[in-house]
């Protein structure tokens, strides 16, 4: 077991003022999502059931389509396999066109079926065509952000604080809403972690973004060497 390294919240202050991603909220119904097979065929398409069972058989459920941004999402598991819920992964790039000139930290999380980094587990999850697709990557903090879900329909714009997106509005208020912040019905087996985004610190390059789950938080920053969950996403062919 590696150690986690938390990074003092003063740190995600640091870079100045950033736009947030989107003046709406997120949408919440079931209706703004649907299920994907494993085979990559939508909730009622071929052999595809209207309604799948989550799992790992072809013709179960594995994916998660947002119906408005068009993007598929991979899903966690509890089986203790590549893509279970509860492993961690160091964030890590090689390609120094894409990392803001540090590529991070091989290696440091905690997981099974893969190095426990971002770049080996993109590369295996490609490799083994997740929903029958090869085209998986982190998403961008904005679009990771846009899977924040307030149970209490409480969202609070993250405007000139050096982050984005949205935050809970009862958790900036230290209440309690419903954890994950994620609509739990199409992204089961999501713990309430920050979730590794795919946007390096455009102030300091040995940092990344990331988006909370816990407590619905737009994102914030912290070094590529911490260990954090990790959702992929992939652009709809």
């Amino acid at each position: 077991m590696k150690h986690k390294t938390v990074v003092p919240f003063y740190l995600l202050f640091l870079l100045g003022s950033v736009n947030a991603w989107s003046e709406e909220a997120p949408a919440s119904t079931n209706e703004a999502y649907t299920k994907v097979c494993n085979s990559g065929q939508l909730a009622g398409k071929g052999a595809c059931a209207a309604d799948p069972v989550l799992g790992t058989n072809l013709n179960q459920w594995g994916c998660t389509r947002d119906n408005k941004t068009k993007l598929i999402w991979e899903l966690k598991n509890d089986y203790k396999g590549l893509r279970d819920k509860d492993w961690t992964y160091t964030w890590y790039d090689p390609d120094m066109s894409q990392n803001s000139g540090y590529p991070g930290a091989k290696n440091g999380g905690e997981c099974i079926g893969s190095e426990c980094d971002t770049h080996a587990y993109i590369e295996l999850t490609n490799k083994k065509t997740l929903c029958g697709a090869s085209n998986w990557r982190l998403p961008t903090k904005e679009e990771l952000a846009s899977l924040i879900y307030c149970s209490d329909s409480q969202y609070t714009p993250m405007q000139n604080t050096g982050e984005g997106g949205f935050i809970c509005t009862s958790n900036a208020g230290h209440n309690k809403v419903a954890q994950p912040t994620i609509n739990t019905a199409y992204f089961p087996n999501t713990v309430s972690n920050w979730f590794w985004t795919s946007s390096p610190s455009e102030g300091f390059n040995s940092y990344a973004w990331y988006v909370s789950m816990g407590v619905g938080k737009g994102y914030g920053t912290n070094g590529k060497y911490g260990s954090n969950s990790v959702r992929l996403v992939r652009n709809e062919e």
